[in-house]
């Protein structure tokens, strides 16, 4: 558990190196070995999240069992991904943006490049642009991600999950880079898009992959 919270923090700082929060943003794990309660970043700025001691534990009834500070606002955002998709452990809301320009459009990110591969054909836009924090607009944000790897949130930045911290934190940096290439390329034709067998292809990939991308970006907070 100690490990799981220390990569909570590395995510914290990873974000706020690469632009992707500011103020606002979080992380969640499944606590291991209890998987009704969830850890969570603190209602504040990740920058700002320093400690194991800060990360919230809550229950996936809202409950919160300990934690310095009360968890964000959207935490019932996680709370309802987390009851309706029990394979996923961790989850990342950020706030990158070229990801915010595709949701004020409502366009969905294409997959055209490798790494989107792994995001699916598609991340589609949650049109819905309020804050995600009451069980019913929870429950509402957890169907329109269904059993996707992502979703845009419009003028919220966007979601991500996965089996662990890494390969949440790491969807998301995949999903900014994806939204500012497709942004570019439209700038100057039609974008060619990696869809069907292609894209299934592509997208079958172990968990070295975020590992290596996770260590790359661990590797640039610790020289800074």
């Amino acid at each position: 558990m100690e490990q799981l919270k220390r990569d909570i923090l590395v995510a914290c700082k990873i974000l706020d190196n690469e632009g992707l929060v500011k103020g606002f943003g979080h992380v969640s794990a499944r606590v291991p070995g209890n998987e009704r309660r969830m850890f969570i970043t603190p209602r504040k700025a990740l920058r700002l999240v320093k400690t194991a001691n800060d990360i919230a534990t809550v229950n996936l009834d809202g409950t919160v069992i300990s934690g310095k500070a009360e968890p964000p606002l959207e935490h019932q955002l996680h709370l309802a991904i987390y009851r309706k998709r029990p394979e996923i452990k961790a989850i990342c809301r950020a706030h990158g943006p070229y990801t915010y320009v595709f949701g004020i459009v409502d366009r969905p990110v294409k997959a055209t490049h490798g790494w989107s591969s792994l995001l699916g054909e598609s991340v589609s836009v949650h049109s819905n642009p309020h804050l995600v924090k009451t069980p019913d607009l929870g429950r509402e944000a957890a169907e329109a991600l269904g059993g996707a790897e992502a979703l845009i949130l419009r003028g919220n930045g966007s979601v991500s999950v996965g089996r662990t911290v890494y390969e949440a934190v790491v969807k998301s940096l995949f999903l900014e880079e994806a939204a500012e290439l497709l942004y570019r390329s439209v700038q100057i034709g039609e974008p060619v898009y990696i869809s069907g067998e292609d894209q299934r292809r592509r997208a079958v990939s172990d968990d070295q992959e975020y590992i290596r991308a996770w260590n790359y970006y661990k590797s640039k907070i610790a020289s800074s």
